[in-house]
C-alpha cells in the first residue's frame, strides 16, 4: 500500500497550494521589487526588510511506500521560492541598497537549491530511492543555507557595510555560475 507523506513539508502542503499566486520562483532574469514585499510589519520588529523564502521539494505530494522508497524518485527536485505575504519592508521604494541586499538573500536560497538539486541528481544516478536518504541530504543542505544566510547578514551588518555587501554579491554570483548546470 502506498501513501503520501512528506515529513518536513506535510504542515506546509496546504499553505503552498493556497499561496501559489503569492510566491515567486527564482529565475536568473527576475529581480525582486519592493512591490513583492507584501507582508505586514510587526510594531516590535527590528530591521528595514525581511525576505521570506523556502527551498521546496517538487513535487510536493511525494509518494513513499512502506519500504521508504519514493515513487518516481527520478523526478524529485527543488525550487527556491520567495514568499510575498511573509516578506516585508519599512523602507522607501527608492532604497535600492536594502533591496539589493534582500535580493542576495533570495539568490543564496537559489544557490542552496542548486546544491540540493546537484545532490538529488547524484542520488538519482545511484538509483537511490529511499525517502530517508533524500530527507537527510535536504536537511543537511537546508541547515547549511541558514548558516550561510546568517553569516552573510553578520559580515555585511545586514547590508549596511556596502563594500562587504558588494564582495558577497560577487561571491554569490560566482557560486551560482559554478552550479549553473543545476538551475
Amino acid at each position: 500500500m502506498k501513501y503520501s507523506i512528506l515529513i518536513f513539508f506535510i504542515a506546509f502542503q496546504n499553505v503552498v497550494i493556497s499561496q501559489e499566486e503569492s510566491t515567486i520562483s527564482w529565475k536568473p532574469t527576475l529581480k525582486l521589487s519592493w512591490l513583492d514585499f507584501q507582508g505586514e510589519v510587526s510594531p516590535d520588529v527590528y530591521g528595514k526588510a525581511n525576505t521570506s523564502y523556502k527551498i521546496e521539494i517538487v513535487p510536493a505530494d511525494v509518494l513513499v511506500d512502506e519500504q521508504d522508497n519514493i515513487q518516481d524518485y527520478e523526478k524529485l527536485t527543488v525550487d527556491a521560492r520567495f514568499y510575498k505575504k511573509q516578506s516585508w519592508t519599512t523602507v522607501l521604494v527608492s532604497d535600492t541598497i536594502v533591496l539589493n541586499h534582500e535580493q542576495l538573500h533570495f539568490d543564496i536560497a537559489e544557490l542552496f537549491a542548486r546544491k540540493v538539486r546537484k545532490r538529488f541528481r547524484e542520488l538519482q544516478k545511484e538509483k537511490e530511492a529511499r525517502f530517508s536518504v533524500y530527507s537527510k541530504e535536504y536537511g543537511v543542505l537546508w541547515r547549511a543555507c541558514r548558516k550561510y544566510q546568517k553569516q552573510f547578514d553578520f559580515e555585511t551588518d545586514h547590508g549596511r557595510a556596502l563594500d562587504l555587501n558588494k564582495t558577497w554579491s560577487n561571491k554569490i554570483k560566482e557560486a551560482l555560475i559554478v552550479l549553473e548546470a543545476y538551475k
